[in-house]
């Protein structure tokens, strides 16, 4: 069993990150995009430019509207685990095989 926290990012990284990265009883920490008082589940993608080396980044996962077209670039910013999920829906709930196929697709030219 893992533990994984989740944090909105709305703009720059909040300063928790760095603290939830050190943190030893943490197995994953999850930066999702936030929307107003939504963190998560909006289907919209964060600034992924706000990632960078200095972070530990095998400790991180991302989420939050990554779809075939933006797959490569969420894989080259070096977090350990993308979160794919509206991204590949033809409609709300359900997925799209195509979408995924094609997803899977880009995936494994990383």
């Amino acid at each position: 069993c893992e533990i994984w926290q989740a944090i909105g990012v709305a703009g720059e990284l909040p300063y928790l990150t760095h603290a939830l990265l050190d943190d030893e009883t943490l197995d994953k920490v999850l930066l999702d995009c936030q929307v107003g008082k939504q963190t998560g589940g909006t289907g919209q993608q964060f600034d992924w430019s706000v990632i960078h080396n200095e972070l530990e980044l095998e400790k991180l996962v991302i989420a939050g509207g990554i779809n075939p077209q933006n797959i490569a670039a969420a894989q080259a910013t070096g977090v350990a685990i993308v979160d794919v999920n509206s991204g590949v829906e033809d409609s709300p709930g359900n997925k799209s095989a195509q979408q995924v196929s094609e997803l899977f697709t880009i995936c494994r030219q990383y």
